[in-house]
């Protein structure tokens, strides 16, 4: 399978939760809870990050299917799993040459959520706070109840910040 089948197929299956499911993954709210490998307990970057973390999962856990075996569970019956995708060093010997060269190798892999799965003994799971509140509602009753607030003011950064000196 050719890696541009691959970001093409993932896209399309966004562009399709979109347009079906009316889910929009840019409207998440900010999360300490990040998709990350339930065993290695690695956080996935790049691309996969942004394609596990826009799917509508409550668990941030992901494993392939060998690796849910192996916790003691199994994949729920009709459950679909998700493509990542890694890359890797290699070394390979130039047809030409002879000599030794090095490559990027790309290979990917399935994936599924803890919450497509049964069977994993709690004891496996790390725990996780589970916000079940609107975040964006706190903020705005917060700020209406802030005595002396200060100046809020919309920058072009990626990030929210306060500023002491200023006050703002």
């Amino acid at each position: 399978v050719k890696i541009m089948n691959i970001y093409e197929k993932i896209t399309n299956e966004i562009i399709k939760a979109i347009e079906t499911e009316k889910i929009l993954p840019w409207q998440k709210p900010w999360s300490v809870n990040l998709a990350k490998n339930l065993v290695s307990g690695k956080t996935y970057r790049g691309f996969n990050a942004v394609y596990l973390n826009s799917l509508p999962f409550k668990s941030p856990f992901w494993m392939t299917f060998l690796q849910c075996k192996t916790l003691g569970g199994k994949v729920k019956v009709g459950e679909k799993a998700r493509m990542v995708i890694y890359w890797e060093k290699n070394t390979y010997e130039d047809r030409e040459t002879g000599e030794q060269e090095t490559g990027i190798l790309s290979k990917y892999y399935q994936v599924f959520n803890l919450d497509q799965t049964e069977g994993i003994p709690e004891a496996k799971i790390p725990k996780l706070e589970i916000r079940d509140r609107n975040p964006i509602e706190e903020a705005e009753r917060i700020l209406r109840d802030f005595p002396n607030k200060p100046e809020i003011r919309f920058h072009n950064q990626d990030k929210a910040y306060y500023s002491p000196s200023l006050d703002l």
